[in-house]
């Protein structure tokens, strides 16, 4: 004891290095145990990764042959579906002046107006054919040349239903263009340097990466015609081969609510007479002549009674069975601007192999 008195420091430092090395000895033996975990997990993953290198991998033959077989269908269908939308590609847009484009929507507006005037339609007043905006403002530079394509696009379909004369005209609605508002026109950025130039960097990028390769152009479309009319007008609307039509809705409401009743059903009259049509009754057979119900004087058989027929008036309902009542339609479709060069342009753009 006297001499830990006597030798302070000494007996402290061998106390310090006693724990010291106690601890070390304690976080060494630890980290063994972690490290002997750690080379266990590690032969564990060797042995797979050697025994995934000797087998052979999915999919098998057959289920490779398979998967190849469906890419190689889908890719057929894309590129079905990509011959018949190129055809409506217009390539590029004829580029005309606000002036110009006034005359062209003014020359159009005339001609489909004679056109349903002369099918006997009636059309909604101050009727622009949804280009009412520009009745009394110019166009922006800009947009005049989707603008132009949608209008030919337009007259080309207003044309169609103008020639199954539908009753009435009821409305025309056009969605405004990207083009024809203040967010189709990018802002130029105010700020300078290398701050401005990150912003019109990141500004062209998200402008790429959103950039689509057709243009949608939607419009309402609300007439009155007779079934006949609608289907005819339809079939030529998605037959077209100048202009791509995508209907997005379509509703269609009989002009009459209420369904057909018993008195429009009536028959009051028999053609060549007078009385009023009465059923059979009991007797199937009444009204039919027999062979035993001739005069035996001259043998022959009575002719028949006429079969009754529905006069004018009671044909009401046959009418409504049959389709001539009125419908009210209302359709919601999409003109597709596909971009891109025409199809003729890109034939005879490409390189000839002979």
């Amino acid at each position: 004891m006297s001499w830990m008195k006597e030798n302070k420091f000494v007996a402290g430092l061998v106390g310090f290095t006693a724990v010291v090395g106690g601890v070390i000895f304690v976080y060494g033996n630890s980290q063994g145990d972690a490290f002997d975990e750690k080379m266990l997990e590690y032969e564990d993953l060797k042995n797979k990764h050697t025994l995934l290198q000797k087998s052979k991998p999915y999919p098998d033959a057959v289920n490779l042959k398979k998967r190849q077989r469906g890419v190689n269908q889908y890719t057929d269908v894309i590129d079905a579906v990509r011959s018949a939308l190129v055809r409506y590609q217009p390539g590029k847009l004829a580029s005309l002046t606000p002036e110009q484009f006034s005359d062209a929507q003014v020359k159009v507006g005339k001609m489909l107006r004679a056109d349903f005037e002369a099918a006997g339609t009636t059309l909604p007043d101050g009727c622009k054919f949804g280009f009412e905006k520009y009745a009394k403002v110019q166009a922006k530079a800009g947009a005049t040349a989707q603008l132009n394509y949608q209008l030919g696009a337009m007259q080309w379909l207003l044309g169609q239903l103008a020639e199954v004369k539908p009753e009435e005209l009821v409305n025309i609605k056009r969605a405004e263009l990207p083009v024809e508002t203040a967010a189709g026109t990018p802002a130029p950025s105010g700020r300078g340097g290398r701050a401005g130039s990150r912003s019109r960097g990141r500004a062209s990028k998200s402008g790429a990466a959103s950039e689509k390769p057709y243009q949608l152009m939607p419009v309402e479309l609300s007439f009155t015609a007779t079934e006949a009319s609608v289907r005819d007008f339809l079939k030529s609307m998605v037959n077209s081969e100048d202009y791509f039509f995508s209907i997005r809705a379509l509703r269609v409401r009989n002009e009459r609510q209420t369904p057909p009743t018993k008195k429009d059903a009536n028959f009051p009259e028999i053609r060549g007479g007078g009385a009023p049509f009465q059923p059979a009754g009991a007797n199937p057979f009444a009204g039919i002549a027999f062979p035993d119900d001739a005069d035996e004087g001259d043998g022959q058989v009575p002719a028949p009674a006429p079969a009754p027929a529905p006069s004018v008036e009671g044909q009401h309902i046959l009418k409504q069975v049959l389709g001539s009542e009125k419908l009210h339609v209302y359709i919601s479709f999409d003109i597709l601007l596909i971009k891109g060069a025409a199809a003729g342009a890109e034939a005879s753009s490409a390189p000839s192999n002979g």
